[in-house]
């Protein structure tokens, strides 16, 4: 009996614990207070955007094909498992036909793509994308987008349920110049603006229409200050909460960067306001620069072009390439001057006047002693 009561008052206890514990208190056993608070990186799911294949017609066959072009098609209807080492281990000869057949078959996903670029993307005969003309959005997009002779030019666009950490690894793991639009996309978390300072090949960054400040291109600069972004170029950073002052204290950085487009408007020495133009795409702009900075080499090795749109998946996949066509706000733009040279000359240094020496006193001692 007494063991009986004993657990009826526990079980009591236990009872009102559990009727007068509010939600906050549950929640702050596990490490958060707010009721409201939403956990991202549950709530985001990602889709494989570098697997996704571009869906195409099956091309009309004309004519009889050899068994040369069978061959490689079949091989390219089951890409997926090709790996780099495979690729190594045969002359381009043999792998030209296949890379082709995906081309055309629509299987270039981002990782097949990323696979034959690290080995074959330095071969001048190596294409990015298949040339045809306005068979489908994603060909329309391709070709208004391409800069001029742009077989080193690859267009891809991908929606926005990515983990930022997963599109830097994966940009990392190409040899490939990269650039990257994010100019469509209205959330961005703090964090994640921080790991692009990790990508090792960006040359144009578009953070237009973000929430970016003083404080991000003091990050910024001192990020390059460091060896990061040692190859960033061009930046684009139109309708942001960047002030004159901001800009000016980033441009006074010693780097690579020669070009940004900003809608303020800058006073600075050593740069050019360029005339305006008709709107134009970041890599047309990146062409342009090729005429003013000869050393420059635009296409080698050849660019990875990337938007991020402001939608999640699952959508139709004619969806990023319509949003590709539209380009976003312009600002004014500047450019390095690149015959101007910074004012060096040391100033002659004032003649100071050196201390007479002091005369030796020749002194006798017979005659300092009376001797």
């Amino acid at each position: 009996m007494g063991k009986d009561k004993k657990r009826s008052k526990r079980h009591k206890f236990n009872k009102k614990k559990d009727e007068f514990e509010t939600y906050e208190k549950k929640l702050s056993k596990h490490g958060q207070t707010d009721s409201n608070f939403i956990d991202t990186s549950f709530q985001v799911s990602s889709y494989p955007w570098t697997t996704i294949e571009h869906v195409l017609d099956p091309p009309k066959i004309k004519k009889l094909k050899s068994l040369k072009y069978l061959c490689a098609n079949q091989i390219s209807l089951n890409c997926s498992n090709i790996n780099e080492s495979l690729l190594k281990s045969l002359p381009w000869s043999i792998w030209r036909p296949v890379w082709n057949c995906i081309l055309r078959n629509g299987k270039d996903t981002i990782e097949i793509f990323i696979k034959f670029n690290n080995v074959f993307g330095l071969r001048s005969d190596f294409k990015n994308h298949k040339t045809r003309s306005f068979i489908n959005k994603r060909d329309e997009a391709v070709l208004l987008n391409s800069i001029p002779n742009g077989n080193k030019h690859r267009i891809e666009t991908i929606f926005n349920n990515v983990p930022i950490v997963d599109v830097v690894s994966k940009l990392n793991s190409t040899m490939s110049k990269i650039v990257l639009d994010l100019s469509h996309l209205k959330e961005f978390k703090r964090e994640d603006y921080f790991m692009l300072f990790n990508i090792s090949s960006l040359i144009c960054l578009d953070l237009s229409n973000h929430q970016v400040d003083d404080s991000f291109l003091s990050n910024l600069r001192t990020s390059i200050y460091h060896g990061k972004l040692n190859k960033l170029i061009m930046m684009k950073l139109v309708n942001t909460k960047i002030t004159n002052t901001g800009i000016l204290n980033f441009l006074e950085l010693d780097s690579n960067i020669k070009c940004i487009e900003t809608n303020i408007m800058i006073k600075k020495e050593g740069w050019l306001l360029m005339k305006p133009q008709a709107q134009y795409h970041l890599t047309l702009g990146l062409y342009v620069l090729q005429d003013m900075f000869p050393d420059f080499n635009f296409s080698s090795p050849n660019i990875i072009d990337l938007m991020i749109i402001n939608k999640s998946y699952p959508a139709p996949l004619d969806l990023l390439w319509s949003t590709r066509n539209k380009i976003s706000a312009r600002g004014y733009v500047y450019v390095r001057d690149p015959n101007f040279k910074p004012n060096t000359k040391v100033e002659e240094e004032e003649e100071v006047p050196q201390p007479k020496k002091r005369q030796k006193l020749k002194i006798n001692a017979n005659e300092f002693f009376s001797i």
